[in-house]
């Protein structure tokens, strides 16, 4: 291998390491350092093994925006219904903000959503409690209804940390939870098969039909926004929240 080729990998092995993402080495092509890429690039169609040389620019295409339909457009809340007080929720520079103790409970959307893979940003301030909902119902509180991916930075086990499915699945590994920073979910829903990566690294892959705690959730609801539950001084922060409706739903 000439030193070149070398140093072209071991820059994509990096990048796909810091950002989750595998750019393309010179002539798009870099050979497979893990089971992730190869993962990856078994996603957008193209079979190939650690070790094996595969073109990468396929994989910038998997992780590009392609398909994806915005849910916020940064001025108000077109698309949203506060489930809480609405002067709770604030909208400022493009970014939804809510403030501990303000009442704003959650944000749900306004339509039902089945298979989809959910895109959001989000901050929160040290010691925060907030999170993001899955299927979940209009009624009773929707961390029971349908499932919340836990965001908070408190010492809390695996099953109750950030990136969990509160009290349902626990990640693996576990993601940083660093308070006032942006942080990026990815969240994808195919019939009972659940996966969650945060800022890059997959943190649950969990598959409701083999839990008995879950097996009976629905595979429909609202995807929702938790307020800053807790305390003033507390607040949580959201940003490009983006879904993409999947095609593919088994029967």
């Amino acid at each position: 291998m000439k030193p070149s080729s070398a140093i072209a990998i071991t820059v994509c092995a990096l990048i796909y390491a810091w950002t989750g993402t595998l750019r393309a080495a010179p002539g798009g092509t870099a050979v497979l350092a893990t089971d992730a890429t190869a993962q990856l690039l078994a996603e957008v169609g193209q079979t190939a093994k650690v070790g094996q040389t595969a073109d990468v620019r396929k994989v910038d295409a998997k992780n590009s925006d392609e398909g994806f339909v915005s849910l916020f457009n940064g001025k108000d809340f077109s698309g949203w219904v506060s489930m809480g007080k609405q002067e709770a929720w604030q909208i400022k520079n493009g970014i939804i903000r809510s403030d501990g103790d303000t009442g704003g409970f959650w944000l749900r959307s306004e339509k039902k959503y089945r298979n989809f893979i959910w895109k959001v940003d989000w901050k929160i301030s040290k010691g925060g409690n907030s999170g993001a909902y899955l299927r979940s119902a209009k009624k009773d509180l929707p961390w029971e209804t349908g499932y919340e991916v836990q965001i908070s930075n408190d010492p809390r086990d695996d099953l109750h940390c950030t990136g969990s499915l509160y009290g349902h699945a626990a990640v693996k590994p576990r993601p940083d939870e660093s308070p006032d920073k942006w942080h990026t979910f990815q969240m994808r829903c195919e019939d009972a098969h659940i996966t969650v990566t945060c800022d890059g690294v997959k943190c649950v892959d969990f598959d409701q039909s083999k839990a008995e705690i879950s097996k009976n959730k629905p595979l429909e609801g609202y995807i929702g926004l938790q307020d800053a539950h807790g305390s003033k001084g507390h607040y949580v922060e959201y940003r490009n929240i983006k879904i993409k409706v999947l095609d593919k739903v088994k029967r």
